[in-house]
């Protein structure tokens, strides 16, 4: 407050929220927007408590993904988006980060979809934040995939995706809560099974922050 405007991947693949921050002098922070906690009103320092003694702010955290790292510490401000608004929403403002991702990317932050047990430094997922706060009606995400130009991919929130496919959805079961990870029992080329997964299945993560396919 006043606004400040990113440009985020929303990874179901990873639970942290960050944004590249007004002390990242790395030159891959300044592509898309950085956060300035010294121009908004609503910016509000995170403490944590350290056993009995006093509580320490901004928690600080590090994370190292596939294709690179960032550190920085937890902050507290008001988020929107999709035309819904976070108060108070916990998230990182990164002070250095480092890799080829972040180098080529078109992006400036994450916004982490997984589940709690994955999040990093007393972190908390952006849409469990949106679920405590009761600002959707539905508690639901989604992702419309695009393959025209004149038709743009988007996320959904709420029920908003209506509308946006035929036929019946087919629900599986989510069966472990850090990833999105549902059980698949083989891949097939043509009309071949490739008999690759136990006769249990495998388990897979779906993952909206890569566009690789990929398994033992």
């Amino acid at each position: 407050t006043p606004a400040q405007s990113m440009r985020v991947i929303y990874d179901t693949g990873s639970s942290n929220t960050w944004l590249p921050g007004h002390d990242c002098k790395e030159t891959s922070c300044d592509k898309y927007g950085k956060y300035n906690r010294h121009q908004s009103h609503t910016f509000a320092e995170m403490y944590t408590q350290e056993g009995l003694g006093e509580a320490k702010a901004h928690p600080h955290f590090f994370i190292k993904y596939g294709s690179g790292l960032v550190r920085g510490k937890v902050v507290m401000d008001d988020i929107a988006m999709g035309g819904i608004r976070l108060k108070k929403a916990r998230f990182g403002d990164v002070t250095y980060e480092n890799g080829h991702a972040f180098r080529k990317g078109h992006f400036s932050g994450i916004v982490g979809l997984a589940f709690p047990s994955l999040a990093a430094a007393n972190m908390y997922p952006l849409f469990d934040q949106v679920i405590d706060q009761k600002v959707l009606n539905k508690n639901e995400f989604a992702f419309y995939l695009s393959n025209r130009i004149d038709k743009p991919s988007r996320l959904m929130l709420g029920d908003s995706a209506k509308g946006s496919y035929t036929g019946q959805l087919h629900h599986h079961n989510v069966v472990e809560n850090n990833y999105w990870t549902v059980r698949m029992l083989d891949l097939m080329v043509g009309d071949k099974r490739l008999g690759m997964c136990p006769p249990q299945g495998c388990r897979v993560a779906m993952d909206s922050g890569t566009s690789l396919v990929t398994g033992p």
